[in-house]
């Protein structure tokens, strides 16, 4: 299932992993949930505010193609070019495919974003009739998830040196 883009392999399979609670481990949930923990928003209207849900990842022009790929592989989102053309936004939603999102996404968070996510699906469940369940953070080995190149991903870079031994 690993298809190019670019110089870049993007999978979108599941894989069994049995150290984790669910039956299925998705990978490309864990790496989405990095994503938008890295450089992404979970927007939520309040109690009193009318508007809808959406979630947003901001991402490097030069990532235009994964961010393509990632609205095909979830059959719906948008994409935004910023007017400087530097960078861009992939916002999901529309119902359906926010829906959709937050299951590939939930049980996948790490950091104190989840609280974020955790105040979507209440919403979700109570303004639209459905019963997501609210899970906790991810628990699985970080050599067996995808998360840790979603947040890279997002938002790091490398850097190396060498030293030269010289006499």
């Amino acid at each position: 299932n690993n298809r190019k883009i670019g110089k870049r392999e993007f999978s979108t399979s599941t894989t069994s992993k049995p150290h984790t609670a669910r039956a299925q481990y998705n990978q490309l949930g864990s790496y989405l949930a990095g994503l938008i923990e890295g450089d992404g928003n979970l927007y939520t209207p309040g109690p009193n505010v009318k508007g809808y849900p959406q979630i947003e990842i901001a991402f490097d022009i030069r990532d235009l193609e994964l961010a393509k790929k990632i609205i095909l592989v979830v059959e719906g989102g948008n994409i935004y070019i910023r007017s400087n053309g530097k960078s861009g936004r992939i916002i999901f939603k529309k119902l359906d495919v926010l829906l959709k999102v937050v299951l590939l996404i939930n049980g996948y968070f790490w950091t104190p974003k989840i609280e974020a996510l955790h105040r979507l699906i209440s919403w979700l469940n109570l303004k639209n009739n459905t019963n997501v369940p609210i899970l906790g953070t991810d628990s699985t080995p970080l050599k067996d998830s995808s998360w840790l190149s979603g947040i890279l991903e997002a938002d790091s870079s490398f850097y190396l040196t060498w030293k030269f031994n010289q006499k």
